[in-house]
């Protein structure tokens, strides 16, 4: 039990963190150049600090309409149902790996939807029609997305033969041609419903209408401040990250490393590449992610709910049926 904490307070500390503020970063200076700016430059060299300067601002301030208790224990709330509920079951590798039960991929779901249900309550808490419109947008999206991204787990699913992590990295090799996604025709369209069934069950641009300060008067937004406000950008930041993850873990084969680098290497060089790898293709996922949206206009809540209905549902169920057939008959 102890170790599995110490485990799980490293991954947080040392991987989680880090990686908030370097991806905050690098997604900044990307869309500086893609629109044409200069980006963070002032704060240490090429404004590497700027995280750390934005972190500090924002633990300045006053923070008075999120001090009632009520609130604060739902934000708590919140942490809990994203953050500890599934850092455990991120597939960094083997020895990371704190969990590995028959129904370990779902539990994000249950993660998003928690904190989706948590959102709810803080907007009714708020006791205003524009929070309790955003909260009720962030809720629907949340459900509607739901479905095909829990479709896409299944192909995976029926492509590895269950849905302990162990079965789904074991099908997968370190060559792209062996990663699920290019297993069968069905498999991209699988990926690309689960990675934008994502955007939506976070709330992330451009399918943030519920948060966006710009909607009826910032709705959600506008109830975050100071400190409270880095923690819920962060928590936004890491539900982005979690299934960037689980997409590198679902569909492009993990840290998963060629056999015979794998056998010259310590059990400790293994976990270390093994991390490395699987890091860098969760961020080179989150970083096109970020510059595709980026290009694209923020989508109304409405939109979003019938894009989730009648394009990704039938994407998502023809992807099942392809995926079934192509494993009997293929």
């Amino acid at each position: 039990m102890i170790e599995s904490i110490t485990t799980l307070m490293t991954v947080f500390c040392f991987v989680l963190v880090p990686c908030s503020a370097l991806l905050s970063y690098f997604s900044r200076k990307a869309g500086a150049d893609l629109q044409a700016r200069v980006g963070p430059n002032r704060a240490g060299p090429a404004g590497l600090f700027q995280p750390v300067a934005d972190l500090l601002k924002a633990l300045q301030k006053e923070d008075a309409a999120s001090s009632t208790p009520l609130f604060q224990q739902l934000a708590l709330a919140l942490v809990a149902a994203v953050l500890l509920s599934t850092v455990t079951i991120i597939p960094f590798s083997g020895s990371l790996l704190l969990l590995d039960a028959d129904m370990s991929v779902f539990l994000t779901l249950w993660a998003a939807l928690s904190a989706a249900m948590v959102l709810l309550f803080i907007g009714f808490h708020r006791g205003t029609v524009p929070a309790w419109i955003s909260a009720l947008r962030v809720s629907f999206q949340s459900v509607t997305a739901t479905f095909p991204a829990l479709i896409a787990i299944l192909c995976v699913g029926i492509t590895a033969g269950g849905f302990r992590w162990e079965n789904i990295l074991a099908v997968q090799g370190a060559s792209p041609l062996s990663w699920i996604v290019f297993s069968n025709p069905f498999a991209p369209f699988a990926f690309v419903v689960f990675v934008v069934s994502g955007l939506i069950l976070f709330s992330t641009p451009p399918m943030d209408a519920g948060l966006s300060r710009m909607e009826i008067q910032g709705g959600l937004s506008s109830l975050w401040g100071g400190r409270n406000l880095s923690l819920f950008n962060f928590i936004r930041f890491y539900g982005f990250f979690l299934w960037a993850c689980m997409a590198t873990g679902l569909f492009l084969g993990g840290g998963r490393l060629p056999d015979g680098v794998q056998d010259s290497l310590g059990p400790q060089g293994v976990t270390f590449f093994q991390v490395l790898i699987f890091l860098f293709k969760a961020f080179t996922l989150m970083l096109v992610i970020d510059g595709v949206t980026r290009a694209n206009p923020r989508t109304r809540a409405d939109q979003i709910t019938g894009f989730s209905w009648r394009v990704l549902s039938p994407i998502a169920l023809a992807s099942l049926v392809g995926t079934a057939l192509w494993r009997v008959f293929v």
